[in-house]
């Protein structure tokens, strides 16, 4: 059975090592180190690990991919390395450890969204997607492609749903193809580099939208203007923008659950007072026609700073003065 030591450190990859598990044989996994989660800042071990240790496999949670790292993956004799969503530099040592390389799946059609936030990238743009087999090299998201298939995006995904698809459906491939892969029956093929797209990681501020412009989409009002996202860029790196529409913004509040989530800023009051301007994130929407010959958008579920999740409807009687 082919042996392979898996890379990762994202919960959403976890069914793709469960289905890895039961085809192949994990000779290790690598993941990140344990962090401070919670508001009391406890340190917990990643999903990855708690499975690894749960099926008895060895586990390695570096702070870096360091000799000792590389010796320990090295003692392992893996056939090939797998990585998914693992999230530190891997140093140029470890490509070559093996004969078949570093082999990344990544959610998305290369090079079709490069770098950290494919997913979001996808839903925002409304295309068809898909996962990427890639071997990897120096540049990020840059190396030859083994296998890629495509997926279709859903009207309700969002990050979640839409990573843990792709990445098990990555498995599924890898498992199909690495026989001929390591038979040397699949040559990769270098990917169209002048047609790269680019996703870079997203920060907490990337998730504004304009409070006028969800004003005047609320009502159903026609908007022409451009909503610019900075960290989804083209072929020459620049910015790309998109005509605002309830749409757009509905797939790009879907795109950023559940973190950083997409905000806007309200003015608030209720029956008794002002109390000023918040920070409200809008969790989940919808688009109906709610005005004669116009869609609008709808929030469902928003959560005001500092207080728990709830209903458009709930929030809006308790601020019945919200203005945008």
């Amino acid at each position: 059975m082919t042996k392979i030591v898996f890379f990762s450190s994202s919960h959403r990859a976890l069914p793709a090592l469960e289905l890895l598990h039961k085809n192949l044989e994990v000779v290790g996994v690598v993941s990140q180190p344990d962090k401070p989660t919670g508001r009391k800042q406890e340190l917990s071990p990643t999903a990855i690990s708690l499975y690894a240790k749960s099926q008895n496999i060895p586990l390695l949670k570096p702070e870096k991919l360091d000799k000792t790292a590389t010796a320990w993956i090295a003692d392992k004799k893996p056939d090939v390395i797998i990585l998914s969503y693992y999230g530190l530099w891997i140093p140029p040592e470890l490509f070559n450890l093996t004969p078949a390389g570093i082999l990344v799946t990544h959610p998305s059609l290369l090079p079709l969204w490069r770098w950290g936030s494919p997913v979001q990238a996808t839903i925002i743009s409304g295309k068809e997607t898909g996962v990427s087999i890639m071997k990897m090299d120096e540049k990020f998201d840059h190396g030859p492609i083994l296998a890629a298939e495509k997926d279709e995006v859903k009207e309700d995904d969002d990050q979640e749903t839409l990573y843990t698809r792709l990445f098990t459906k990555g498995a599924e491939l890898t498992v199909k193809i690495l026989p001929d892969y390591l038979a040397g029956k699949i040559i990769p093929q270098d990917q169209d580099h002048k047609k790269a797209t680019f996703a870079r990681h997203i920060t907490k501020e990337d998730g504004f939208i304009p409070p006028d412009y969800l004003g005047k989409m609320l009502k159903g009002e026609k908007l022409n203007e451009k909503l610019e996202v900075r960290w989804m860029l083209n072929s020459s790196k620049e910015p790309l923008t998109f005509d605002v529409s309830p749409f757009i913004v509905e797939r790009f509040i879907r795109a950023m659950f559940p973190w950083p989530n997409a905000w806007t800023e309200v003015q608030l009051g209720n029956r008794q007072q002002t109390i000023g301007n918040r920070r409200l994130k809008i969790l989940k929407a919808h688009v109906e026609e709610r005005v004669p010959n116009a869609q609008c958008l709808v929030p469902n579920l928003v959560q005001l700073q500092g207080k728990n999740p709830v209903s458009w409807k709930q929030f809006k009687e308790a601020y019945p003065g919200v203005t945008f």
